[in-house]
């Protein structure tokens, strides 16, 4: 690579404006007194060669040279990637580094041993390709490359390599993943894996880690390790110390519930890390908004964790909060965000993970459940006892003591379309013919598509849903029953059935069973035990199958749904989901089901006014989840108004992050979109709409994008042993802080090549004098040319 540079102590800018300058000047000047010669456009030739002679001559100031790179042999590619999660920002008290500055964080002591005199950079950088790279959060980012076709200095600071942020995550697997992504340079054709691997033959691309090894999310760094291993790819690890842990208390989860009616009692828990505290003196407080509302102190005990219980009136959270909805709003959940904060009489080092926020929705009313079964089975008794002792539900069940079908009488269930649609959720379980009115199984439809209702159908062994007389049902239900079978396909039938996710199921939030981990909660859905019933049943179309029941020869559709007008219908082809409750307890199933009701059930907008009405859903999200936002639009009359389309737009703080459509959907005049919770922090949503002025939108939502618990800062001392076994596996080395020299002699091997420099400097060239006395020889020929002196 060949390019010009300017090695002058003269300011460049300032000097070329100025030799143009001179030169223009130059220029008029001459013309001016070539006027009075008559010489025509010769003039204007002499001019401009003068011109061009003091250009040169002023830009010599500047001393311009010509700068050659070239790669001379097999030249190695290293890519040093820095871990810029929240735990780097921590300023360690006792350094064993050696020569590290004071008051600096593990993030800093990395960039200088990096950038320093005599630094890694500077020793590698005529040997390899090299490229920084910062690892925040689920993304990298490039901070300075030098290659043989690219040539950047050193900054005399780090400062603009210092994250704007600090990720709250550190996910190591997929920043390693992603620094492989950040292409090398493309002059040079990388040869295969089995190539580089071959005796005498550098590893091309090498990777460096400098890192404190806290990985808590993502995939995996030893998956991350095995596919670096096999693309011949080779890891160095450089671990940031303290390498023990230091005594520390921490808050390390705030547990409330989700969902609760504006005269409940909160009941929570803080969890405490007491790690070598013993003794120690410290205070807790759960605050909404600055205001302490539960304040006590402890003593820390020897245990490593500890559960401390705390209760609030909700009514008194509630009061605080409506403060802030405009004088026209009603509510139907409104948002409420507590924090939790630990402190220390005498202070500590690290307070970081001292304080932790979660979210939970207050409700102006309790969701209302209809659960009706035919007979009292082990799937409604826990469904009812679940749902009963949340207190965010009103239950209402209608079980048929268990007696022959010909004298079944017919429970007393809604009597009128009103009071059914009165209640949010209905589940249907195995029921025979005639035990609910046909009126009622004609409401329910109108219930599901205009009211917007959900429904839930469990079938049973007894197959009782399947007949004709539930035709209304039918109409319903995203399935169609099947043929009952014969001997051969009832032995098959009969095998144990594992659920499975399907990709469908494993995008809804509903199915997560660990929050805030997609890799856990599928791991936990693996575990469950089998089923023995699951009704045969097949998929309508539009209809999406959530999870499978799979035995050793065939799968079944178990958890089906689909939109149903302006509701949705989900039919569960089981009813031994119960059985999922062995070892755990209410760890899945009613976290499940909970969660599915949640989801299936009618839900209105939190927050209403004249015009508008507008959700965001949940009170709170995690990072990487789905966020739905909807709204609706009424006229003056109070009528869905269908018109052009409105935007959502979407702030945090006074700033606006994000304008999207809103496309219809559901009943008439309901807009929703869809965003990736992609940033932690406060967010509101509002609409626009044309025909509607801006006080008539005055609606805003909130939500709240929060990592899951304080995970990242939990534990702070170096994991040695992750970076030691990341680096063995895919053949390299695991350096302390103090060993970061060793690294030099350590990569050396893996490049044959070398980057050659040369540096040819233009004004102390003939040519460059030359260039100048060639114009003033040519303009004397010229005047002499045309007669002049």
């Amino acid at each position: 690579m060949t390019s010009l540079r300017f090695a002058g102590v003269w300011n460049t800018s300032l000097t070329v404006c100025l030799a143009i300058l001179l030169a223009a000047l130059a220029f008029w000047w001459y013309r001016r007194l070539l006027q009075s010669a008559n010489v025509g456009w010769v003039g204007w030739w002499l001019a401009s060669l003068r011109a061009a002679c003091v250009l040169i001559v002023v830009l010599t100031l500047l001393e311009p040279a010509f700068e050659m790179r070239f790669r001379d042999g097999d030249l190695g590619e290293v890519i040093i990637l820095v871990d810029a999660s929240r735990s780097m920002s921590i300023v360690d008290e006792s350094l064993d580094s050696g020569g590290s500055k004071p008051n600096r964080s593990r993030y800093q002591r990395s960039l200088d041993a990096l950038v320093s005199k005599s630094g890694l950079l500077d020793q590698l950088h005529n040997r390899f390709d090299l490229s920084v790279v910062s690892s925040e959060g689920t993304q990298n980012r490039q901070l300075w490359r030098r290659s043989a076709t690219e040539a950047s200095d050193l900054p005399a600071d780090t400062a603009g390599w210092m994250p704007e942020t600090w990720s709250e995550t550190s996910p190591l697997g997929e920043a390693l993943d992603a620094a492989l992504a950040l292409d090398s340079d493309p002059a040079r054709t990388e040869p295969p894996a089995e190539e580089s691997t071959k005796p005498g033959r550098p590893c091309l691309q090498t990777l460096v880690l400098l890192s404190d090894g806290q990985s808590h999310t993502g995939r995996s760094p030893f998956e991350a390790a095995t596919r670096l291993q096999q693309l011949g790819k080779r890891l160095y690890t450089v671990g940031l110390s303290p390498y023990q842990e230091p005594a520390d208390l921490a808050l390390v989860n705030l547990l409330i519930p989700e969902r609760l009616y504006q005269t409940d009692i909160l009941q929570g828990d803080l969890i405490v890390s007491q790690n070598q505290s013993n003794g120690k003196k410290f205070s807790l407080t759960v605050e909404y908004e600055s205001t302490v509302l539960w304040q006590q102190d402890f003593v820390a005990s020897a245990e490593p964790q500890r559960k401390i219980s705390f209760s609030l009136p909700v009514a008194e959270i509630y009061s605080r909060a409506s403060l802030q909805l405009p004088s026209d709003a009603q509510y139907a959940t409104l948002p409420v965000k507590l924090t939790g904060r630990l402190s220390l009489e005498d202070g500590e080092q690290n307070t970081a993970n001292n304080s932790l926020a979660a979210c939970f929705t207050v409700a102006s009313h309790k969701s209302r459940l209809l659960l009706v079964d035919g007979r009292s089975r082990w799937e409604t008794r826990y469904l009812k006892n679940i749902f009963s002792r949340d207190p965010s539900w009103t239950v209402e069940s209608f079980v048929q003591a268990n007696q022959p079908s010909s004298s079944a009488a017919t429970l007393q269930l809604p009597s009128s379309k009103d009071e059914l649609f009165q209640y949010d959720l209905v589940i249907l379980g195995e029921l025979e013919p005639g035990t609910i009115s046909n009126e009622l199984l004609e409401w329910l439809p109108e219930f599901v598509e205009v009211a917007g209702g959900g429904l839930i159908m469990i079938d049973g062994a007894r197959q009782t849903l399947r007949d004709d007389s539930f035709a209304a049902l039918h109409r319903l239900s995203p399935v169609t029953w099947l043929p009952m079978g014969n001997k051969d396909s009832d032995v098959r039938f009969a095998l144990p059935k594992l659920p499975q996710l399907t990709p469908e199921g494993k995008r809804t939030e509903a199915l997560q069973l660990m929050a805030g981990s997609t890799a856990e909660s599928e791991h936990l859905w693996s575990q469950l035990p089998p089923l023995q019933f699951v009704s045969r049943v097949q998929t309508l179309p539009g209809a999406e199958v959530l999870v499978e029941a799979v035995s050793e020869v065939d799968r079944f559709p178990l958890l089906i749904t689909r939109r149903y007008g302006g509701g949705r219908v989900l039919f569960s082809a089981s009813d031994e989901t119960w059985r999922w409750r062995f070892k755990t307890a209410d760890l899945v199933h009613s976290r499940l089901w909970l969660q599915l009701a949640r989801w299936v059930m009618k839900s209105p907008m939190s927050l209403q006014s004249e015009f508008v009405s507008v959700d965001a859903g949940s009170a709170s999200y995690q990072l990487g989840q789905t966020i739905p936002l909807r709204c609706q639009l009424r006229d003056a009359s109070g009528q869905p108004h269908r018109g052009d389309e409105p935007t959502a737009i979407i702030s945090r703080g006074d700033s606006i992050v994000l304008r999207l459509p809103m496309h219809e959907e559901g009943p008439a005049g309901t807009y929703s979109t869809r965003i990736d919770a992609s940033e932690a922090g406060d967010y509101t949503f509002q609409v626009v709409a044309p025909g509607f002025s801006s006080h008539a939108l005055d609606l805003k939502a909130g939500f709240s994008v929060m990592v899951s618990t304080n995970t990242e800062m939990r534990y702070v001392a170096c994991d040695e042993r992750l970076l030691q076994q990341i680096a063995e596996q895919t053949g390299g080395e695991y350096l302390r802080e103090n060993e970061l020299d060793r690294l030099v002699n350590l990569l050396s091997p893996l490049s044959q090549g070398t980057i050659k420099h040369s540096v040819v400097l233009l004004w102390q060239t003939y040519a460059w004098f030359a260039a100048a006395m060639l114009l003033l020889c040519v303009e004397w020929v010229v005047r002499k040319k045309v007669g002049l002196a």
